[in-house]
């Protein structure tokens, strides 16, 4: 009897590292190799000069003209004139992204990035390339998103589908699974066995200020305003990529005991685990690792754009507190290790909204989508 080959599914994203990629491995972790083949398409790899391109202009649109792009952000009027256009822009990048996925064997398409589906999405959710199948990484779902073409979408809850629904998604195909997270965030550690394998002090009130991946958010103001707690405190700042940051802070904070500054780590989930609060921007996967471990959020200086929907989206179901300043952020931090107990009603709202399987729960309608047809083909025959 001839052995099943795995078919062969896209996880695509727009750069690495970035919470879309960070997405895209949660997800591929929980495909059973023996049904799916999980094929890692980098977006700036597959085009080499685009691809770097369209991420150096957003970092420096971000730090120059940071209104500019939150009026671009989530802009309708733009959002329909992108579309409109699409066809004149779009088609050469999309026949080389088709024939790249076409050259690895691929018959599916998982995307955590808007700009992916916009080029595969096709009638009833079918390309030459299989069924395509959308991942939003972020609480709200943004214009950008198409509103057809794919075979399902995953929120986070009821208001990213709201927003894909207002895009024309049909709500049959709208799942609200959460925003997938790797399985070190999945399930409760020892915040003092973390925080040992850390070098810390495994009693003390501990704060991780992360930055994402590009080590962005005000995180030099940040750490000088919490500096002056350290004793009370003791610190974990997560740099990413930001090399020069890191030195920075390292020649800053280097002589403090309780401060470590970390370089870009693969995995955060021991820095999370540790910390009795997460503070910084709320990218959507950051968040969504915080709600998994269930570690209280103070959102401080976050991106224009999904970042600021991100805030409020949490903020108002008091799943965050938000702070507009850095002198702001440590006076809700020095409240918080004073007293503990104040972040008690958050965790208990964050346990309502974690999602930390969800992952799990999008592979699996992955591959019940997927395999219906063969069962279906299957019974009929029987």
């Amino acid at each position: 009897m001839p052995r099943h080959r795995p078919l062969k599914a896209a996880l695509i994203y727009g750069y690495e590292p970035s919470g879309h990629s960070s997405a895209a491995q949660a997800i591929a972790e929980e495909l059973p190799p023996e049904l799916v083949e999980p094929v890692h398409v980098n977006l700036s790899a597959v085009f080499p000069s685009f691809g770097p391109f369209v991420a150096r202009a957003y970092l420096q649109m971000l730090r120059k003209t940071p209104a500019l792009w939150s009026c671009a952000y989530d802009n309708s009027l733009l959002s329909m004139a992108a579309k409109s256009i699409r066809g004149a822009v779009l088609p050469y990048y999309t026949r080389r992204l088709s024939s790249y996925l076409h050259r690895k064997g691929v018959k599916a398409v998982i995307s955590t990035h808007a700009l992916a589906c916009q080029m595969l999405s096709g009638d009833g959710g079918l390309t030459l390339n299989g069924p395509v199948f959308a991942v939003i990484t972020d609480f709200r779902a943004h214009s950008y998103w198409p509103g057809k073409g794919v075979k399902a979408w995953f929120t986070h809850d009821r208001a990213g589908a709201d927003d894909l629904k207002k895009n024309g998604a049909p709500a049959e195909k709208i799942f609200p699974c959460g925003i997938p997270v790797r399985r070190g965030f999945a399930a409760p550690r020892s915040r003092e066995a973390e925080r040992l394998s850390l070098g810390l002090d495994p009693r003390l009130f501990t704060v991780l200020l992360a930055g994402g991946s590009k080590g962005l958010g005000e995180l030099e103001e940040a750490a000088a305003a919490l500096r002056p707690l350290l004793g009370r405190i003791q610190l974990l700042v997560l740099c990413g990529e930001n090399r020069r940051l890191a030195a920075r802070l390292e020649k800053f904070l280097g002589g403090k005991r309780h401060a470590r500054v970390f370089n870009y780590c693969r995995d955060t989930s021991p820095h999370l685990a540790a910390a009795d609060i997460v503070a910084g921007k709320p990218g959507g996967v950051t968040a969504a690792e915080s709600l998994a471990l269930i570690k209280p959020l103070f959102i401080f200086a976050p991106l224009p754009g999904q970042e600021e929907r991100n805030a409020d989206f949490l903020a108002r179901r008091q799943l965050a507190l938000k702070a507009d300043t850095a002198a702001g952020l440590a006076q809700l931090v020095k409240k918080a290790a004073g007293d503990p107990a104040m972040l008690d009603p958050m965790k208990k709202a964050m346990t309502a909204h974690s999602r930390p399987r969800a992952a799990r729960d999008i592979a699996a309608r992955v591959l019940e989508e997927l395999y219906r047809p063969s069962l279906e083909k299957g019974r009929k025959t029987c």
